[in-house]
């Protein structure tokens, strides 16, 4: 088991490292420069310095932060992220579990509880307000991600995800690719991504609730940040394009997600907060329940 894990590990940092030079190139290319050209053969591997010159940093100690706060709960975060990855079918340290759709569930509020309490404890004016932004957001659009995952749990009468690989074809193609429509839009909102960044997006925010953070704990965030990215995309391919075909093309429409993730912040501008929330509230909400009552109601007749 220890092993497993261990392997597991190895591909998470490979996997954030792999994504983060992909992504720096994209935006190089996307931006008319080069990107990170100098680590090795055309910088592939200047994430593995970055993350060297990073754990040099000195860790700093705040004079008015709860100390234990501080060092324990971004390594919560961390181990919450891990337990995402477990639920996951495919994953070969895999928790069989009848009920991982409620899993996800919890462990989605679960990382929003840690992250509140852990800015609390900071004593940060900027954490603050930053965690304030995130909260607004990511909880108004966590509402759309899990009625997704109930409309799914009402379609396959079923909590597990590991019904996906067997049962996709079950499913009404009209049916799946509406509800992708509202579960990507929702992810980039929860992943907080442009053009829906806002966390960090003003100068009164600077780099958002981790501002306070250094060193080690800098690297676990980052690595949270990356992992969760993959994470959803890797949801979303298992969720809407899986039918129980080789890998090959599972992971190649995975490298396309992720592609099209990265994209976005190439070509799209930043949104505005006000608008973001009207846009949910009075335009993709109602709009997602005169869907679903539709499909029922056809269904029922």
């Amino acid at each position: 088991m220890l092993t497993k894990v261990l392997i597991f590990m190895l591909n998470y940092f490979l996997s954030v490292g792999f994504f983060m030079f992909m992504e720096r190139k994209i935006l190089g290319v996307g931006h008319m420069r080069e990107g990170p050209n100098k680590i090795s053969l055309k910088g592939i591997f200047q994430f593995f310095m970055d993350m060297i010159k990073l754990l040099m940093k000195n860790l700093l100690m705040l004079i008015n932060t709860f100390y234990l706060i501080y060092l324990i709960f971004p390594l919560l975060m961390f181990f919450n992220m891990i337990l995402l990855w477990f639920i996951i079918p495919f994953i070969f340290i895999f928790i069989n579990t009848k009920i991982s759709m409620i899993f996800l569930i919890v462990l989605l509020v679960l990382k929003m509880i840690i992250i509140i309490v852990l800015v609390y404890f900071l004593y940060s004016v900027y954490s603050y307000l930053s965690v304030i932004r995130m909260i607004i957001q990511v909880v108004s659009y966590d509402i759309v991600i899990i009625l997704v995952l109930i409309c799914f749990i009402m379609v396959y009468n079923n909590l597990s995800l590991k019904v996906f690989i067997y049962d996709y074809f079950n499913t009404k193609f009209l049916f799946n690719f509406y509800l992708y429509i509202f579960w990507n839009l929702s992810l980039m909102v929860e992943l907080i991504r442009l053009p829906f960044d806002f966390y960090e997006g003003e100068s009164e925010l600077i780099s958002g609730f981790n501002i306070e953070f250094s060193s080690f704990l800098f690297v676990f965030i980052v690595l949270i940040e990356y992992m969760e990215m993959i994470y959803f995309m890797f949801l979303s391919v298992l969720m809407f394009f899986y039918g129980n075909f080789n890998l090959l093309l599972f992971y190649f429409i995975l490298f396309i997600l992720i592609f099209v993730l990265i994209w976005f912040r190439v070509f799209f501008v930043r949104y505005r907060l006000d608008k973001m929330l009207m846009l949910l509230w009075k335009y993709i909400f109602p709009l997602f329940m005169f869907f679903i009552l539709f499909y029922y109601f056809i269904n029922f007749f």
